[in-house]
């Protein structure tokens, strides 16, 4: 199928259900990275200050080397999908790869 075809499909779906169509498939510019204090302060802190459930505390070498010497793409692969009592992304659903993978740097030791 064409990409003009899917488009017209796309607009008559979304006509369908009711939801106006200006702006819809216009580009969005796009929104500025949030900064890792943010996403930190807002939904990591609340397990990796204190070690709740066993989270690795923020900043502590004995809790994050383990869980580094697979590698960060492992270790975000596991935030970003969930681990043991961690839920997927940390309950930050709508962060980026991009925010997340900063929040997980600055965690680190």
């Amino acid at each position: 199928m064409s990409p003009r075809a899917q488009t017209a499909i796309l607009v008559a779906l979304i006509c369908a259900l009711g939801v106006p169509v200006v702006g819809v498939l216009a580009d969005e510019p796009a929104k500025a990275p949030r900064a890792p204090d943010a996403i930190l302060n807002q939904y990591c802190n609340v397990c990796h200050l204190t070690g709740w459930n066993g989270a690795p505390l923020s900043g502590d070498p004995n809790d994050w080397q383990p869980r580094l010497s697979t590698g960060f793409d492992s270790l975000f692969k596991n935030a970003k999908q969930g681990i043991n009592n961690m839920p997927p992304m940390g309950t930050c659903q709508d962060c980026t790869d991009a925010e997340l993978q900063a929040a997980i740097r600055k965690m680190l030791p």
